[in-house]
């Protein structure tokens, strides 16, 4: 196997081997599925009982006794995390340690080993070899620069080593994107990786100026979108502007890779690293199979989902998330109490603004049960009439009478972190 600069950097830091651990991933994906759920079955009850035995936060969550049957752990939330001291039995010298970006409530500080952290990039590497390039090719990175001269140096350092050039999303007027360009003109990039709505705005403006990415840049394979939520419209305009393909990674920072797209567009679960479980709403429930430094077991990440056991063309028995519907917490409240999912209602009002034309961003908020905000992003000016076609068309899918604000805006105001939410509730609860 070809190792890159930054592997060669992390095996000699942290005396963790990348490569071995993509090497046991392969032999557990070598076995038949019956062979591989004993396994399973027995790496989520061995790491359970080192926390129960080694952590005493998980010990008193758990109870006096370890449960005999799996339902019966208690289920964490990031809330019970962040109100509690979890690594008191850790030294955090000999951890990798990081925090969420907060983007979906507070941000949460967490630790890994760092032979997990390299069983994180082992399967990272693994879905990158499946697209032709690896944890070395040279990557266009679509992310957010944080702030502060120390944050910026050591992610100027980390883009060194991990052979990255990033493209701030926080920034992302005309005269930026001629920039963006231009390097691409002038780099031999191998595949282009972030943030889904900032590649979507990028390639409406390769769109508008006729521009195909791979005619200017013939060296780049694949487009990764990753952290926001990619609809089969948002790839069909990065494909046509990019003239690659797309392919989506789906994970989270503190537990990492949990689905990855294969060569057949089937987001397969990384089961090697993470058995996942879903509760009775959908939601997935993720345990991190050999994170000894965090209890991550039973973690109720928030996202609802959709998962089926068919087999996939491409060989791998793991199970296949079908649909990703967005978090528990993106739902609309109507006056009658009903509750919506908000990502079917955007991808509604989304279609009936592109027809309008030249759409580049735009935002809902619902301020009361009855009440929304739509902030748009557009070249274009949206008569009253128009309006009025919106606000009819919410309408009718809502099923009730509601009130709808459209203002046009120069620019969508971004997270924090970079990402871009389309959906904000500001009811003060959802009853």
């Amino acid at each position: 196997m070809k190792i890159s600069f930054f592997e060669k950097f992390y095996n000699w830091k942290y005396s963790s081997d990348i490569n071995d651990e993509l090497k046991n991933i392969k032999k557990l994906s070598s076995y038949d599925r019956d062979e591989f759920l004993q396994w399973q079955e027995a790496a989520k009850w061995k790491i359970a009982e080192h926390h129960f035995y080694n952590n005493n936060f998980y010990h008193t969550t758990t109870g006096d006794t370890l449960p005999s049957s799996w339902n019966d752990l208690p289920i964490m939330t990031r809330d019970i995390y962040q109100n509690n001291k979890v690594l008191d039995n850790s030294s955090t010298e000999s951890l990798y340690i990081n925090t969420t970006s907060g983007t979906t409530g507070a941000p949460l500080k967490f630790a890994k080993d760092y032979k997990t952290q390299a069983r994180v990039w082992a399967a990272k590497k693994r879905f990158f070899n499946l697209h032709g390039i690896s944890t070395g090719s040279k990557e266009a990175r679509f992310y957010a620069m944080p702030k502060g001269c120390k944050n910026i140096l050591i992610e100027n350092i980390k883009d060194i080593i991990l052979n990255r050039t990033r493209f701030n999303v926080f920034d992302m007027s005309e005269i930026i994107f001629d920039e963006w360009i231009k390097r691409f003109k002038k780099k031999d990039f191998e595949y282009a990786y972030g943030f889904t709505s900032a590649i979507v705005l990028f390639s409406r403006y390769l769109l508008e100026k006729s521009i195909c990415l791979k005619q200017i840049c013939p060296s780049i394979k694949v487009c990764i979108v990753t952290s926001e939520i990619c609809t089969h419209e948002d790839k069909k305009i990065i494909e046509e502007a990019f003239g690659i393909k797309v392919v989506i990674e789906y994970g989270s920072k503190d537990v990492g890779l949990i689905g990855y797209e294969c060569e057949e567009g089937n987001l397969h679960i990384p089961e090697e690293n993470v058995y996942i479980e879903l509760n009775d709403d959908n939601e997935i429930l993720v345990t991190d199979l050999s994170n000894t430094a965090f209890p991550f077991i039973r973690y109720l990440l928030g996202d609802k989902v959709t998962i089926s056991n068919n087999t996939c063309q491409c060989g791998s028995h793991n199970r296949i998330i079908e649909t990703l519907d967005g978090r528990s917490n993106e739902l609309i409240i109507l006056p009658n109490n009903r509750s919506i999912p908000s990502l079917v209602f955007l991808i509604i009002m989304r279609t009936e603004l592109e027809n309008l034309g030249n759409l580049k961003e735009f935002v809902v908020h619902q301020t009361k049960k009855d009440s929304f905000v739509l902030n748009i992003a557009t070249d274009i000016v949206i008569s009253e009439v128009q309006k009025g076609h919106l606000h009819e068309v919410a309408k009718n899918y809502l099923q009730t009478e509601i009130k709808l604000m459209i203002n046009q805006v120069d620019s969508i105001e971004r997270e924090p972190s970079g990402k871009l939410k389309f959906f904000y509730s500001e009811l003060e609860s959802l009853l």
